[in-house]
């Protein structure tokens, strides 16, 4: 099996970065809202990325009960293993304001989450 390949998701976190860059130095009124939506886009692709990385990962590693894992159980493992940094309390906040964005749009909710 070959190794996970991890090119796409830190294509889509440099992506994030800019965005986050361009929000920090933005002194122009006009652009806040495309900005807040451009930031908000590139954090749900970085999510959704890390959740796969994640599952190729245990895939990877030949974990045979994956469809039956939760994805915080997958989270909690991974990192007292070390694997990932952050565990799922810091997840459940991404997955939280993941949903809150992807399912409906309210402006008063995007700002807050961005």
């Amino acid at each position: 099996m070959t190794p996970l390949n991890l090119t796409s998701l830190e294509k889509a976190i440099d992506s994030f970065q800019v965005i986050i860059d361009t929000i920090a130095t933005n002194t122009h009124a006009d652009l806040d809202e495309v900005l807040r939506d451009a930031l908000i886009k590139r954090f749900k692709y970085c999510y959704e990325l890390s959740k796969k990385m994640l599952l190729r990962h245990l895939k990877y590693l030949g974990e045979d009960d994956i469809d039956q894992l939760s994805l915080e159980n997958a989270i909690r493992l991974r990192a007292k293993k070390g694997i990932l940094l952050n565990s799922w309390d810091v997840w459940k906040d991404y997955r939280e304001n993941h949903n809150h964005t992807a399912h409906t749009y309210d402006e008063n909710i995007a700002s807050s989450i961005a």
